[in-house]
């Protein structure tokens, strides 16, 4: 699980230690997060627009096809 290996790569590195410089803390964050497998909120953004302009269009290639089915039943 996620969390789990956070905390273990956590306390593997820091231990319990009382006080942690936040320097640290964010070097360390920052390498935990580059580890998983996320795409950036433009990356999102981007491709949620191409799946948008798709949808878009295979809707009116159904039209299309609906329309020339009724035209060939004629």
């Amino acid at each position: 699980m996620l969390i789990d290996e956070l905390i273990n790569d956590f306390r593997s590195r820091f231990g319990d230690k009382p006080a942690m410089d936040q320097s640290q803390l964010k070097v360390w964050l920052s390498s935990f997060i580059q580890k998983l497998d996320l795409v950036s909120r433009e990356e999102f953004d981007a491709q949620a627009r191409v799946l948008a302009r798709a949808q878009a269009h295979i809707h009116d290639l159904e039209e299309r096809i609906s329309t020339l089915e009724q035209a060939t039943n004629k």
